[in-house]
């Protein structure tokens, strides 16, 4: 379902997955949330890779490698001298796609003369890690545009991969403000927040989920939506015990 522009859409139950700075920016005044827009986001830079060979020509079988924040420096040589900064681009990881998962792949054919690759980077390193690891002084690594991000991923790769050929295509993209950052004390906020909600008039008509509040990885978004579907049933099956469901009553006995 699409609306137009400026279309108002009336409904009495809403399950928001937006992130909770976005849905603090919706909400009217009179009916504000508490501690949405207390915790800071990062941006993730993500390119898609596909290469025109088998990926036992290019890695080990695996899911793939993360990259320390301070890398030794002995693992990236150029030109056979050691770099000062062993991870300029602020590489996060790389996930071997036609690997990671059996059964990902829809044909035989792609499987066997094709490699995927998604190499990821960014996020603190373009937010608060300090461009040099080994000089805390120095500001973040810049975020680059959209379309040097492909170019930046096969610096990485090269060093890793001495021999991995040119790639058939490279897609990539930025992700802004996409990995939610927990500051101290994020437990205890989202219990005033459920508290809040319960008593508000919010109650019985909006449920939270997403990595904004418990967790960004895809596990912990799936299991905290898991758990609200499961409260909702026992909530409207038992309509009389005005049972509040808020998406976060994981928290509401954190201390």
């Amino acid at each position: 379902m699409t609306l137009a522009e400026g279309a108002i859409l009336e409904t009495s139950f809403v399950v928001s997955t937006l992130s909770p700075a976005t849905l603090a920016r919706l909400l009217p005044d009179q009916q504000s949330l508490p501690h949405l827009s207390y915790n800071p986001a990062t941006s993730v830079g993500v390119v898609n890779l596909v290469f025109p060979v088998p990926p036992q020509e290019i890695h080990p079988p695996g899911f793939g490698y993360l990259v320390p924040r301070t890398a030794d420096s002995s693992i990236f040589l150029r030109d056979g001298s050691l770099q000062k900064n062993p991870n300029p681009d602020g590489i996060i990881g790389v996930i071997f796609d036609s690997t990671s998962m059996t059964g990902v792949e829809d044909s035989p054919l792609i499987a066997s003369h094709f490699t995927k690759l998604t190499v990821m980077m960014g996020g603190p390193h373009w937010s608060s890690y300090p461009s040099d690891p080994f000089d805390p002084d120095t500001p973040p690594i810049p975020m680059p545009q959209a379309s040097e991000l492909a170019e930046k991923a096969m610096d990485h790769l090269k060093k890793v991969f001495p021999t991995i050929p040119p790639p058939v295509l490279a897609e990539g993209h930025i992700s802004k403000d996409c990995i939610p950052t927990y500051l101290i004390g994020h437990g205890q906020r989202l219990r005033q927040l459920h508290e809040h909600m319960s008593k508000s008039a919010w109650s019985g008509k909006l449920v939270l989920l997403g990595s904004g509040y418990g967790g960004v990885g895809v596990n912990d978004c799936v299991g905290m939506a898991e758990q609200a579907v499961e409260n909702l049933a026992v909530a409207w099956e038992q309509p009389a015990a005005s049972v509040s469901v808020t998406g976060l009553e994981r928290w509401q006995e954190w201390q």
